[in-house]
């Protein structure tokens, strides 16, 4: 199975190298890979699965349950080629493999990204095929997530399945401060000032929305405090990432 998978950053005001993705192949077994991808210390790890129509069923399904359970529940997003025929992602009839990867996706209350009625990820003459499934670990992923089956030309009998993450997270540009001689004491004196007025903004917060943008005004104002009492250090200028593409 060909997939692409892309993230947004929406409203991205500030990137630097500690905001970047840094994959590592973690697992390598016989019909699954697992690569980790690192940003601002919180892992993602994407799972790559083949099973043959002709191979162990089982085998390759307990090889999953070993590396979900070894990423010590870390998010992650499980993309294979099971060859598994199920009613749920296309299919009009219902076999053994099928039945055991729905009880596999129930029994790891994991969440399929796939629909009913999306188009065939494989053709071939005149047989066409649903064998490429895409699963997350979070209900809040299937929010964000578009899934797609392109209709560009790959060279194969499979289609390129396109996954989107859209994160709508803001990255803000935080100074770093001088905090090793002292200064503390004003610190918490000129703040004391402003903690009844956040105090209030949590006290009134009500959703997400509200929690998210109170959440992002202490920031800013600690943010404030600290350049009132503290010196700026000077950052290091760290050198491109020679395979990162901002584009």
């Amino acid at each position: 199975m060909l997939e692409k998978l892309a993230f947004r950053k929406r409203e991205s005001r500030h990137y630097s190298s500690s905001n970047m993705l840094h994959p590592s192949c973690v697992v390598s077994k016989k019909n699954n890979m697992d690569i980790k991808i690192t940003k601002n210390s919180k892992a993602f790890t994407i799972i790559s699965s083949y099973s043959s129509p002709y191979a162990n069923f089982r085998e390759i399904l307990e090889e999953l349950t070993d590396i979900t359970t070894n990423i010590n529940g870390e998010v992650y997003l499980i993309g294979g080629d099971f060859n598994a025929h199920y009613q749920r992602w296309g299919y009009r009839d219902e076999g053994s493999r099928g039945k055991q990867l729905q009880e596999f996706i129930a029994e790891k209350h994991i969440f399929l990204l796939n629909s009913g009625d999306s188009p065939p990820t494989f053709e071939h003459n005149n047989r066409q095929g649903w064998t490429d499934l895409t699963t997350v670990s979070k209900h809040s992923l299937v929010t964000i997530c578009e899934w797609d089956v392109l209709k560009e030309e790959t060279y194969s009998d499979h289609k390129f399945v396109k996954i989107c993450i859209n994160s709508n997270i803001s990255f803000l540009p935080f100074a770093r401060f001088k905090t090793a001689h002292g200064g503390h004491c004003k610190f918490v004196n000129v703040l004391k000032s402003k903690v009844q007025a956040l105090r209030n903004l949590i006290s009134n917060s009500s959703n997400e929305e509200e929690f998210n943008e109170t959440t992002r005004n202490i920031q800013l104002e600690i943010h404030k405090t600290c350049k009132q009492v503290y010196k700026i250090k000077r950052n290091l200028l760290i050198p491109n990432v020679t395979w990162w593409d901002s584009t």
